[in-house]
């Protein structure tokens, strides 16, 4: 339902990216994956389709061996799945050198999509003449052209890959650099990565807000997870159409989003209020003079946790419990 209201309320901007998104879970899980070079190192992928701003356009868990889409050229198929709804609109997406490759940039093409990414040079397609270019300074750039799709490498720190359908190979522009000694350098940019570097952050930002601003509590059930990450996506989302709407006026001079979740929350609470209810003693309940009324048995219900084993902090699962209270003991 998410996913079809933030494309049905909002109309996307120009530029997109699509890229993964982590969370958070170290609990064991069949689509738990483990990723080193990520912040977030053990958790759920999600896929996601995000604009500069952090607005989550779309998204897919990504289920492993249960998913439809898993196997070879994953990301390809990826990219191919959340830029449907963009066919025909002039979008531009920009992805990794995961997903990149010179067939989805084509099949892009064909479907009114452009495209730009980072790629290895060791993708099919890619031309043999960049593979080991001689870039003598810094800012010195190769580029080849084939129809609207060009491929370039640029010398910065070290050599950058990109293939595009979204630029023209002329007209570069300034970068700045600050090199040893902390003195800054002007070097030219082809205009390929400056569009790659500007457009190419959505998703890290929506992950900047989630960081910022969790939701839930630590849990072993992974579902609950899922649960928190779509509520927080969507306050994210609510928060930035709030402030892109127009005549919006902040109640504070710095309104952050944590004030936004502050007042959601205040909203929602409205007048209600509940007085402390009074615990019950567990030792009045169960004594030895009316013990004989509880009954040990296999319940009807599904097996759930034993009620004893989590006022101790343990987890224990089990089909049996007291028939009389209905509640699982093991």
């Amino acid at each position: 339902m998410t996913r079809e209201n933030f494309k049905k309320y909002y109309k996307p901007g120009k530029c997109q990216s699509v890229d993964e998104g982590m969370i958070r879970y170290k609990w064991h899980h069949y689509a738990q994956q483990y990723t080193p070079a990520k912040p977030i190192k053990r958790g759920l992928k999600i896929w996601m389709r995000c604009e500069t701003s952090g607005y989550t356009n779309d998204y897919r868990v990504n289920l492993v061996k249960h998913d439809a889409m898993s196997g070879p050229s994953l990301g390809e198929r990826v990219v191919k799945h959340l830029c449907k709804p963009l066919k025909w609109k002039g979008h531009h997406v920009f992805f990794d050198r995961y997903f990149t490759s010179i067939p989805l940039l084509q099949t892009l093409e064909s479907y009114g999509i452009y495209g730009c990414g980072t790629i290895m040079v060791n993708r099919k397609g890619f031309p043999a003449q960049l593979k080991n270019p001689h870039l003598a300074n810094r800012g010195d750039a190769e580029q080849m052209q084939h129809n609207n799709l060009v491929a370039t490498v640029w010398n910065d720190a070290k050599p950058v890959q990109i293939v595009s359908t979204t630029s023209d190979p002329l007209g570069d522009g300034p970068a700045q650099r600050r090199i040893r000694g902390g003195d800054v350098i002007i070097i030219p940019r082809p205009p390929a990565v400056e569009h790659y570097q500007k457009n190419y952050y959505g998703v890290d930002r929506t992950q900047q807000y989630r960081s910022k601003n969790p939701v839930g509590r630590p849990s072993k059930k992974f579902w609950k997870y899922l649960v928190n990450f779509i509520f927080e996506i969507s306050l994210i989302n609510a928060f930035l159409l709030w402030v892109e709407t127009p005549g919006t006026r902040k109640p504070t001079k710095h309104f952050s989003m944590v004030d936004f979740n502050l007042y959601i929350a205040e909203k929602l609470i409205g007048d209600f209020s509940s007085r402390r209810r009074s615990t019950i003693n567990k030792h009045e309940i169960i004594s030895v003079a009316n013990i004989h009324r509880h009954i040990c048995a296999k319940l009807i219900r599904p097996r759930g946790r034993c009620k004893h084993c989590t006022l101790e902090g343990r987890r224990s699962d089990t089909y049996f419990g007291c028939s009389v209270c209905n509640v699982h003991l093991c």
